[in-house]
């Protein structure tokens, strides 16, 4: 696939979170993905909509849905956060979760951007480095991690 041709990022629509969901194979990528139980359903990506904060987006590439993630603006902390990225199991290993992150830098609301990735899910963590984020210093990833439920790996990145 070239290069981000035919590639365009929408904004979620609900009538998709079923699809969304199946996208998810198998109890471990649940865990990584959700923190949920398999299979993961429609109902919980749209849980995920009603916080204000949270807005979800499509990636397609032509009119095929290819990818899903979201950014968290925090305006207290004065970040945005992606989260719940996901890449259509069918295109996986074309770059399309690098383009979903390239593509959602432009529309966080905040320069500093973060990540947190589950610490065994090393395709996640490799795809958001070469996106140009880095991992966060172990001092702040420890502080940040004491109320989590695993010890995510944080990555940072900016909008500039």
């Amino acid at each position: 696939m070239p290069a981000d041709h035919g590639r365009l990022l929408r904004p979620f629509d609900p009538r998709h979170a079923g699809v969304v969901a199946s996208w998810v194979l198998n109890a471990q990528e649940a865990t990584w993905w959700a923190g949920a139980g398999f299979p993961v359903s429609g109902s919980v990506v749209l849980g995920w909509q009603s916080d204000p904060g949270a807005h979800g987006f499509l990636l397609l590439d032509g009119d095929k849905m290819v990818a899903y993630g979201e950014i968290w603006d925090d305006a207290e902390e004065s970040e945005s956060e992606f989260a719940h990225l996901i890449v259509d199991p069918a295109v996986r290993g074309r770059g399309l979760g690098r383009a979903l992150v390239r593509s959602l830098i432009p529309r966080a609301g905040f320069d500093a951007l973060l990540m947190r990735v589950h610490p065994a899910n090393m395709v996640a963590r490799n795809c958001y480095l070469t996106a140009g984020f880095t991992l966060v210093d172990a001092e702040r990833a420890a502080a940040w991690n004491e109320p989590q439920p695993v010890p995510y790996v944080w990555l940072e990145g900016t909008r500039s």
